[in-house]
This record gives structure tokens, sequence and C-alpha cells, in this order.
């Protein structure tokens, strides 16, 4: 009876690992996966901000060099004066530079070359569009967050390998049509001592301690044995 009982729990203690170990695989498998993706779109949209700043730059370079073009054919070096205008909502007359409303070659020769040589030294855009900024943070959180470590480092310990989800899917399929218990082997689970065990090793102490006695008693007897000899022999006589 106690065998029995010993035995069923054995068989719930199995079946809790083995519902734990499938939790915790369909678990680990679905924060990958969503892990996986988010991750994969924001660099995705990272991507496309930039190359579209670095099509922008490179479009401001080409409109610059036609500006050059024109600003050098009439031989105008310094920002000419029609790039200043009036601001009458101040009251009295002030210059305000203005680049928006006019031709650009009307900065100059200088100014443009300048601009041209700024952008064409330039490696990267990514202060243009604070756009660039947020997708950064959002993937240095996504890699930084502690489930995304418990993942990473249980994804380690756990081999998900397609030996290991195939067993999962096995055992999904066994539980759903209750073919009881499965005939693989998913994880070692450690079992408890039976009786038996406990007989075995009582059996060897036994021996054991059989033995030394039994040279204790040998050992008395040979001592005995000697002393008894030894008695029995003439003493030598001592000379007058």
């Amino acid at each position: 009876m106690a065998h029995t009982s010993a035995k069923a729990k054995l068989m719930s203690n199995r079946k809790s690992v083995i519902d734990l170990e499938i939790a915790r695989a369909t678990y680990l498998i679905s924060a990958t996966r969503s892990q996986s993706k988010n991750k994969a779109l924001l660099e995705q949209e990272l991507r496309a901000v930039r190359l579209e700043l670095k099509e922008k730059r490179e479009y401001r370079i080409a409109t610059l060099k036609e500006a050059l073009q024109v600003a050098t054919a009439v031989g105008l070096d310094k920002p000419s004066p029609a790039i200043f205008a009036n601001d009458p909502s101040k009251g009295r007359s002030q210059q305000n530079f203005d680049t928006k409303n006019v031709p650009l070659f009307l900065l100059g020769s200088e100014a443009l070359k300048e601009q041209i040589k700024v952008l064409e030294g330039r490696r990267q855009d990514d202060h243009e569009d604070e756009r660039v900024s947020e997708i950064v943070r959002d993937l240095d959180i996504l890699n930084g967050t502690p489930e995304g470590e418990a993942v990473r480092v249980r994804g380690d310990a756990i081999p998900l390998d397609a030996t290991y989800l195939n067993n999962i899917r096995r055992l999904k399929l066994l539980k759903q049509i209750d073919a009881g218990e499965p005939t693989f082997q998913l994880l070692e689970v450690e079992q408890p001592p039976s009786p038996g065990d406990y007989s075995d090793v009582g059996n060897m102490l036994w021996n054991i301690l059989r033995g030394f006695l039994l040279g204790l008693i040998a050992a008395v007897v040979i001592a005995l044995g000697a002393l008894a000899l030894q008695a029995s022999l003439p003493r030598p006589s001592r000379p007058a």
C-alpha cells in the first residue's frame, strides 16, 4: 500500500514537472519571438529614417552646388543685400537674415562652399530628426530590460533545440488526448530511494560490523592462545 502511494506521488510529481516545463518553454518561445519581432521592426524603422535623412542631405548638397555655379557665374562672393528684409512688426527698421524666400545663389559663393563642405564631411544625420533618438532609446530599453535578460539567460540554460521542442509538442498532444504517461523522457527527474535501497544499505552496514566483530574475536583468540602457549613452556633454570 505504501509502495503504491509512493508511486502515485512520484507520478504526480513527474506530471507537475512536465506541466511546468511545457509552460516555461511556451513562455520562452513566445517572449523570444515577440522580443525579436519588436527589435526587428525598430531596426528596420531606424534604417529607413537614416536612409531618408541621408537622401535629404544629398539633395541639399546637389541644390547648393547648383546655387554655387550660379553665384560663381555672376561673380557673387558675399551674401547679397536682397536676402536681408525689414521687419515692420518691430515698429522700426530691422534687418533679418532670410534664406527661405530668396534664391540660394544670393548667399554668395563663399557661404555656399562652406555649407557644402560641412554637409559632405558629415557621417551621420541622426540629430536632424528626433525620431532617431527615440528609436535608439527604445532599442536600448528592449535590449536591457530584466525580461529580456531573463529570456536570454533561460534560453541558454534550457536546450531549445529541435529535439526538445519536438518533445514539447508531443507532450501537448498526449495531454490533449489524455494518453497517459509518455514513453520518452523530456528531462531527468530525481526519484526518492525505495525501501529496498534502504535495506541494501542496512545489509552492507551489518556485513561491515560483522566482519569487524569477527576480526576482533579472532585477534582475542590468537592473543589468548599465545599467552597460554607461553605459560606452558618450561622456564630456563638459573645457574647456581
